[in-house]
């Protein structure tokens, strides 16, 4: 199963970095792993689904990121029923459209964005340091 790293969920998404990286960080999402600090975060498919679901709720609804991961995490642990996020507001997911929307933006951002190298560079050998 493939992993995704922050870059190209943001692209996917269509989102900042910072607004990915930052929702991540303040809220279990499932899919996303975060093992430790100085480890890129990697997003499993399932993850990219539900953080583009929790984008869509934030800028196409207006929800606030709180409410919008509840109700992305409610909606994907049963496709199929309607969720309530107000009284007499009932909306639902059609997860076949999400998900071939996710599939080809990740096909895009995986052609489209570069794999950045965390850490030191790697050493070239002859190089003796100094002058």
């Amino acid at each position: 199963m493939p992993a995704y790293d922050l870059a190209t969920v943001a692209f996917a998404v269509d989102a900042p970095r910072k607004w990915v990286d930052n929702t991540c960080s303040h809220f279990a999402i499932t899919g996303v792993e975060s093992t430790q600090r100085g480890v890129s975060r990697q997003f499993s498919f399932d993850g990219v689904l539900a953080v583009q679901l929790v984008r869509n709720l934030c800028v196409e609804m207006g929800l606030p990121v709180h409410a919008a991961v509840r109700l992305a995490t409610a909606m994907l642990a049963d496709p199929d029923a309607a969720a309530s996020f107000a009284r007499g507001v009932i909306i639902s997911l059609d997860l076949e459209t999400l998900t071939h929307h996710v599939q080809q933006r990740l096909l895009e951002a995986v052609e489209s964005v570069p794999r950045i190298r965390r850490g030191r560079p790697p050493s070239r050998s002859g190089d003796k340091g100094g002058a």
